[in-house]
């Protein structure tokens, strides 16, 4: 936007995805004339920095260049961030000043125009903040009378000063805080709650000085090859530079690579280490003589600050209306004296320009900053700013900080909440915001075009992200005891909360609501599914229908749920007799009037129905519930409300639901779209709302009939010990994503049957018709002959039977109609006791009442039926087959694997089946394909043993302080993973020495029983016998304690963890050597032996902290995901440049919505240049075939880089450095650099890529030799052949471990291993990988296959080369005899020394050195040494450290080769 500003102030074009209009825009902002601002100039001439050149200070001018619809606070934004207006105070933007001459009679300024709300714009007068720059200086586009201005005018804005507000005052000091503060410490939506917040370490990944290189390998020997700067490739673009890669430098990765690494925990990378800030002030802090006294006040005095320099000097600041200036008073000092001092220096208008007139240290460490941000070597922005809209990630692993760094003192940072308030006192602080009502608020913006969508959603996306985080500083309030609840007669378990008008309560029976599902587990999973309810219904977004704000908080064992103050929940609920009579009598009126009305009922809009519900007011003693059942009665009472039902249509539509009848204990019978469990409310605002939505999805019937109880999946049948395990609850529902592709398998099915049926009923009426032909034909001559017959009627009866048959054939089957009735089967709450039973108190728990829709006959009650046999019988072996045909990739953890089978509509709680299923195709694939389901069988394995061990950790940290709770989570894990090396750890408690505190349950934990515990949970959740020995000795404890660390959640400090006591052997021994001088020790030994040492593999102090876990039911950016989707669709019609231009238009949308970093503008980012790869390479394919390889592409992989680094950087600061996306942005990266022929920082990156998969899973994954096969093309392209060959035979050990040797992959690898021997000049070797691979490929495809007759011309190539190879051997050997010969004949006649060497005269050919052959005069040869001949065609080298400058012209070079197939 301004020519001095570093970066370009652009805004987005309209969102359209119209290109012509996009296009149209575009020229039209190029036609806006430039602005000038004019700025005063400072008090100090030290406050401006000096210019790009170095000399010339900053000018006081600004040239921008306006975007349509910028108003005067966007560029106020702009100054603020300009060097050569940071240090501004308060000030006002104005038109020219107005002479006298033109002012008007009162004095003021000329009136050149007015606003668009009505507000003049005058001469000289400030300009409001909200107007745009198109209304300030239209006096300036026509001449008085109207017609366009010929002439151009300069368009100047002017900055004046402003007197100063207490409000300004305070704002000035934090503005200079925030300025002279790192950019990571900004303001955060999200206060950090972990060590290291939002940490990423790309950037050290990309120039390499996080990636260890191999420790053997020889450094300098292997010449890197890589694209210079700045030159075109054949992509047509120009490749980017990483920052901080050296080009020239030399690489090892890869150069000694024995076996695939083991990474260590200890030198894991996990967070990137920033330079110390540097202090521009030794202390600024609010003066404790604020606020000041009255008569002060009315003096002018607004705040007084204290500072200390970096030189040491104290001073008093006083700001006044007129500015700041120093006080006679010192600081520190008793005595109060606000009195200006004398001196010109001690007094300015700008706090920061008094700063630099007070200290020249403050100039120069300012100036450093300023200059710091614009260097080369800076880091991307989007690594150091704060987090904006999502939560930030924390490393699982952390180098724990010290004690001085960990805390820096900051007095004014516990004086924010006066610098933003301006409160001594707790009456003077703001009040809480109205959550409910800003979210509501924000939904009823416009959005009747695309920019109105863009601003609602953006305000939508905001306002939730505010609210999540609220509520997580709530919920840890209240855990930690300071705030009080609401209702502290009851008990404690059913405490309630209200902080910050969000209402918390915890996720457990309280008012026994759930007693007949389960108790506490049914409360903790439903509302689990509530909030999914709540996020599913957010992103369908139906007009007039309002949710509550909605979060979930689980933190040290205990969930909170968080919701936003429903109007009028507080208001006393009556109990009328009449008043309930009359609400029946009237809904029953609404009832009839709705069987009267028919089909004109449906065409009632939803808007009008909206529009009549906001003008509906509730009286405050009304019941809120207005629709399903009641809160206290359940389905006994049930509540029914016409236009609430109209709007839940539209959800019903969206999950398939069908609208059934449901009666009460009353007789009374309403229709619902939803179940009854689904309540309707209409709050004090007059909105309606919805709450209670775990039963969006109807329930797994066959779950609860077949597997509450009876054997399980993994047990044998008559085994007593596999029966009588009793699932934890009853709330098993069905996913949406389930209900989805069922009814699309339906669909299918449907579409084939009445396909079937028409041909055959086509079939039919052709015959028919060929039938009835003649006799038609017969009959229209008779009647025709027969003047009786009324032809016209005639014609009219064949009308009517065309009319009927097609209506016959539009039967309603002709429209597929697949619902589910959300509550078949559905188990209802037992009515409450009476209040006067006696008994009720010490009676057992009613059992669930049965369900009242259960006649399978209905089809809607039927399909729930069918949904859940669909599951068990198609769902999850589909899954497993889609794994053995490798069309499924990523799945490295449980966290990956539990997104996998969601996506497919599989609930956790089938991952028993899910292993049975996966032991039947192991055990009937004959060896093959093992590899893949071996691999996905252990990760599910081990996820049933990571979700027992959480339900067991979540119970014994439930109601432990804080510091208690990490002497629970150390026991707990010595327990699971150290009871190799201590097989009796001991727990440590150490209790309050003044109250008698009981002994917490961990205490009593020990190995054995922790095991005994995590068999019953995987047998009761998952239907599952688990071995005990898979806990001893089959479980990934790396790979599992980083599950435990990132999902439950924790930090660990970053050491080595021995699990076994093999580890402590190992260093005694080492240390003895060490004692003895044999070995040197060096720091990581002492490392290791200092934590080998240890009784325990866990200590409390490894535990850093403990992190919440939040669940946000923030609704997605769904008009970026429209626009975006477009695109992809375009590109797969072929109309490439509009798909991706459409695809950068949704990444923009995603950007402006999500603030850059967010989950999903990462994933934005990855598709696009996963989608630009594809066709890239599509495009390379394309133009080999043509035989124009270098035709330029026309496509922007630079692009495409750029996004990928930002989606890695974006993943790792919101999901986590070593999540699973993060590891995939990581390998498309790797692509992407390789195809642009970056192939070093492809090699860097595929090398953390081995490291991050290690971590994650560990050795041996199916999808380690496609990588390691990428690894050994890149290092073919760098002539690196025999780095290639070691890479390629790994992965043909790991293909034969994992598949067998005749499997496929192991043909495919022993064919690379082919093109490597090759290559790096080793036939034999070559020709044998050559026949194996032929082989393979000759019992798996046939010897018709293109592969296998590929495989068998390269033996037969590699078998004539081979022989070429041995005649020249011969001719060679040949030589040598006789050149030994003549040689042992020159020493026998001559009696040479043997260490003198011979020299021959070699017969030069006819002509030599260019020159004709004379006659009778022969040319003389060149000397020969005739020892180094002999030496040379042996083999050997007279000098072993001869270079290519040495050698001779006929110097035997080897043909570079590129790695690509033949």
């Amino acid at each position: 936007m301004a020519e001095q500003s570093e970066q370009e102030h652009t805004v987005p074009p309209p969102v359209d995805v119209d290109v012509d209009d996009v296009a149209a825009v575009e020229e039209e902002q190029a036609r806006e004339p430039p602005v000038t601002i004019r700025l005063p100039a400072p008090t100090c001439s030290q406050t401006l920095p000096r210019a790009a050149d170095g000399k010339s200070p900053t000018p006081s001018t600004f040239l921008i260049h306006p975007q349509p619809g910028e108003t005067i606070q966007d560029i106020r934004a702009v100054l603020a961030e300009w060097t050569g207006g940071y240090w501004l105070g308060p000030y006002s933007l104005r038109l020219k000043p107005a002479v006298e001459a033109e002012k008007e009679q009162d004095g003021r300024g000329k009136v050149v125009g007015v606003g668009k709300e009505g507000t003049e714009i005058r001469q000289g007068e400030r300009l409001s903040d909200w107007l745009e720059l198109s209304e300030v200086f239209a006096h300036l586009d026509s001449s008085s009378d109207g017609a366009p201005e010929t002439t151009t005018t300069e368009r100047v804005l002017y900055v004046q000063r402003e007197p100063y507000s207490e409000h300004d005052a305070r704002h000035s000091v934090l503005r200079l805080r925030e300025y002279m503060m790192p950019p990571s410490e900004g303001n955060r939506t999200f206060a950090p709650v972990g060590v290291a917040p939002a940490a990423t370490i790309f950037e050290g990944i990309v120039d390499g000085s996080l990636v260890e290189t191999d420790r053997n390998a020889q450094v300098g020997k292997v010449k890197q090859h890589v694209q210079q700067p700045g030159k075109k490739n054949k992509l047509g673009a120009r490749p980017p530079v990483a920052p901080g890669a050296d080009s020239t430098a030399t690489s090892a990765l890869f150069e000694d690579f024995p076996a695939l690494p083991s990474t260590s925990l200890s030198t894991l990378p996990t967070n990137l280490s920033t330079p110390a800030h540097p202090s521009c002030v030794r202390s600024l802090i609010f003066s404790p003589f604020n606020p000041p006294a009255p008569q002060y006040r009315q003096r002018g005095h607004l705040v007084y600050l204290t500072l200390v320099t970096l030189e040491g000097d104290a001073y008093m600041l006083v700001c006044t209306t007129r500015g700041w200036h120093v006080a006679k008073s010192t600081a520190p000092s008793v005595s109060f004296d606000p009195t200006p001092r004398e001196g010109a220096n001690n007094h300015a208008h700008s706090l920061v320009d008094l700063l630099h007139a007070l200290s020249p240290q403050f100039t120069a460490t300012l100036r450093a900053l300023q200059t710091s941000s614009s260097s080369p070597t800076a880091r991307e922005p989007i690594t150091t700013v704060p987090v904006p809209q999502h939560p930030s990630s924390y490393p699982w692993l952390i180098k724990r900080p010290s004690d001085s760094s960990a805390q820096q003192p900051d007095l004014l940072r516990t004086q924010l909440a006066f610098g933003y308030t301006g409160a001594v006192t707790p009456d003077g602080l703001e009040a809480a915001r109205e959550w409910n009502e800003e979210l509501s608020s924000a939904r009823e913006l416009p959005r009747g075009n695309p920019s109105e969508r863009m601003t609602r959603e953006r305000m939508l996306q905001k306002t939730h992200a505010e609210f999540t985080a609220a509520c997580v500083r709530g919920a840890m309030a209240i855990a930690r005891g300071d705030v009080a609840p609401i209702n502290p007669y009851e008990e404690p378990r059913a405490h309630m909360f209200l902080a910050g008008n969000i209402f918390f309560t915890k996720g457990v029976n309280s008012v026994d609501a759930y007693t007949h599902l389960g108790g506490d587990e049914a409360a903790r999973v439903s509302h689990g599914k509530d909030a999914q309810g709540v996020r599913a219904l957010n992103k369908l977004d139906v007009d007039g229908l309002y949710l509550l704000g909605h979060t979930i908080v689980d933190w040290q064992g205990e969930r909170w749920v968080c919701q936003s103050v429903l109007p009028g929940i507080f208001t006393r609920r009556r109990e009328d007799p009449v008043a309930e009579a009359s609400a029946v009598a009237e809904d029953t009126d609404k009832e009839e009037k709705k069987a009267e009305a028919g089909d004109e009922k449906k065409e009632t809009s939803v808007e009008a129905s909206a529009d009549a519900i906001t003008t509906t007011a509730l009286e405050p003693e009304h019941n809120l519930i207005i629709y399903g059942a009641d809160s206290e009665a359940g389905a006994s009472h049930l509540h029914w409300d016409a236009a609430t039902h109209t709007l839940l249509e539209h959800v019903g539509n969206a999950f398939h639901l069908a609208e059934h009848t449901m009666t009460d204990a009353r007789g009374h019978s309403h229709p619902y779209w939803t179940s009854v469990d689904v309540k309707g409310l209409r709050g004090s605002d007059g909105r309606r709302y919805l709450l209670d939505l775990p039963r969006l999805s109807p329930v797994d019937v066959e779950w609860l009939e077949k597997d509450l109880e009876g054997p399980l999946v993994g047990g044998a049948e008559g085994d007593a010990e596999a029966k009588g395990k009793e699932y934890p609850h009853r709330v098993v529902l069905l996913r949406s994503e389930l209900l989805d592709a069922y009814w699309d398998h339906e669909l299918k099915l449907w579409a084939r049957k009445l396909q079937a049926d028409n041909i055959a009923k086509k079939e039919e009426d052709d015959k028919r018709s060929e039938e009835g032909k003649k006799a038609a034909e017969d009959k229209i001559v008779a009647d025709a002959a027969d003047p009786a017959v009324d032809m016209d009627a005639e014609e009219e009866k064949k009308r009517k039977a065309a009319a009927a048959a097609l209506e016959e054939r539009r039967p309603d089957q002709l429209r597929f109609d697949l619902r589910f009735n959300a509550d078949a089967f559905v188990e209802q709450q037992p009515p409450a006791p009476s209040a006067t039973d006696e008994t009720a108190a010490t009676a057992p728990a009613a059992a669930a009442a049965p369900s009242t829709q259960t006649d399978e006959s209905e089809p809607a009650i039927k399909a729930v039926r069918d949904a859940s046999v669909h599951l068990r019988n198609v769902a999850i072996p589909a899954v497993v087959i889609d794994i053995i045909a490798a069309n499924t990739f990523g799945i490295m953890d449980g966290a990956s694997l539990a997104k996998h089978l969601h996506s497919r509509g599989i609930n956790m709680r089938y991952l028993g089946y899910f292993v049975a299923t996966v032991d039947k195709f192991i055990a009937q694939a004959d060896g093959q394909s093992n590899g893949q389901l071996k691999a996905i069988r252990a990760i599910a394995t081990q996820e049933m043993v990571f979700r027992g061990a959480k339900h067991i950790l979540r119970s014994l940290l439930h109601g432990l302080s804080a510091e208690h709770s990490i002497y629970a989570l150390t026991h707990f894990l010595n327990c699971l993973f150290g009871a190799e090396k201590n097989a009796n750890p001991t727990a440590i408690f150490e209790a309050y020495d003044f109250l008698d505190m009981p002994v917490p349950a961990y205490t009593k934990l020990t190995p054995e029983a922790l095991r005994q515990q995590i068999i019953e949970q995987v047998q009761a959740r998952f239907r599952w016998k688990l071995d005990e020995s898979f806990l001893t000795t089959g479980m990934k404890k790396q790979q599992l304690l980083r599950e435990l660390a990132t999902r439950t959640a924790f930090q660990l400090e970053q050491r080595e963890y021995s699990f076994s006591a093999a580890a402590v052997e190992e260093v005694t021994a080492s240390e003895q050597e060490t004692a003895s001088g044999k070995a040197k020790k060096s720091k990581k030994s002492k490392a290791d032996v200092a934590v080998d040492l240890r009784l325990n593999t866990f200590e409390p102090s490894d535990i850093v902290t403990l992190l919440p876990v939040i669940k946000s039911c923030a609704p997605s950016a769904s008009i970026a995901e429209e626009v975006f989707e477009t695109g992809r669709h375009s590109i797969n019609r072929s109309e490439i440049p509009l798909g991706l231009e459409l695809m950068l238009e949704g990444i923009n949308m995603y950007e402006q919505i999500h603030q850059v970093i967010h989950p999903e503008v990462a994933a934005a980012y990855n598709q696009y240049a996963v989608a630009m790869h594809q066709l890239v390479r599509l495009r390379i394919q394309q133009l080999q075939a043509e035989g124009n390889e270098n035709e330029d592409l026309n496509l922007d992989i630079n692009t495409a880089i750029k996004l990928q680094r930002q989606a890695i950087i974006v993943a790792e600061r919101t999901l986590g450095i070593h999540h699973a996306e993060t590891i995939s942005y990581y390998y498309n990266l790797a692509m992407l650099e390789n195809l642009q022929g970056n192939a070093d920082i492809a090699l860097r990156l595929l090398k953390h890529v081995l490291a991050l998969w290690d971590v994650v899973y560990g050795p041996d994954h199916p999808e380690l030799p496609s990588i390691l096969i990428h690894v050994a093309l890149i290092l073919q392209t760098q002539t690196r052949h025999a780095a290639a060959v070691r890479v390629l035979e790994i992965v043909h050990q790991l293909s034969i471990k994992l598949f067998g040797a005749d499997h496929i992959m192991a043909g495919t690898a022993m064919s690379q291993l082919t093109q490597a021997h090759f290559l790096n000049g080793d036939l034999e070797k070559a020709l044998e990988c050559a026949k194996i691979s032929a082989e393979i490929y000759k019992q798996r495809f046939g010897e018709d296959d293109a592969q296998s007759q590929e495989a068998a011309k390269n033996v037969e190539l590699l078998t004539g080369a081979l022989e070429q190879n041995s005649r020249a051997a011969q001719v060679t050997e040949e030589q040598l005899k006789k050149f030994k010969a003549l040689q042992e004949q020159a020493r026998q006649q001559g009696g040479v020394d043997s260490k003198q060497p011979i020299m021959i005269r070699t017969a030069p050919p006819p002509g030599a050195n260019g020159l004709p052959a004379v006659d009778g005069q022969q040319p003389e040869g060149e000397m020969v040494d005739l020892d180094a001949l002999v030496n040379f065609i042996q083999g050997k080298t007279s000098n072993a450290s001869s270079s290519s400058k040495t050698r001779g012209k006929t110097a035997l070079r080897g043909k570079k080769r590129t790695g690509a197939k033949r």
